[in-house]
């Protein structure tokens, strides 16, 4: 029947259809037009009588974060990496010191 564009400003993300006659309603969003993943059902279906107005709805979308930094294994290798390097610093010393 209609369509809404978001725009952008104070608003993002806000819809708004006007002078609707009384009836059921079905809003989807059409996840080709934003990024993010959606956090809420993807549509919602109100009735309105006359005169009414429905502004609680909305859908909600996490913006997916790039991964920075090191993930898990990576991690578990450099301590690992240091755990050894250490271990070897150690008995290189002890055997510098009986050496001596």
């Amino acid at each position: 029947i209609a369509t809404a564009t978001t725009v952008k400003g104070p608003w993002d993300g806000w819809y708004k259809f006007t002078e609707l006659m009384p009836g059921k309603y079905t809003v989807t969003l059409d996840m080709k037009s934003v990024t993010g993943a959606l956090t809420t059902a993807g549509s919602f279906t109100v009735t309105l009588a006359g005169g009414d107005n429905y502004i609680d709805a909305d859908f909600g979308i996490a913006e997916v974060l790039p991964v920075t930094g090191m993930n898990a294994a990576a991690l578990a290798l450099v301590a690992l990496a240091m755990l050894a390097a250490g271990a070897v610093a150690v008995l290189f010393t002890r055997k510098r010191r009986e050496d001596t």
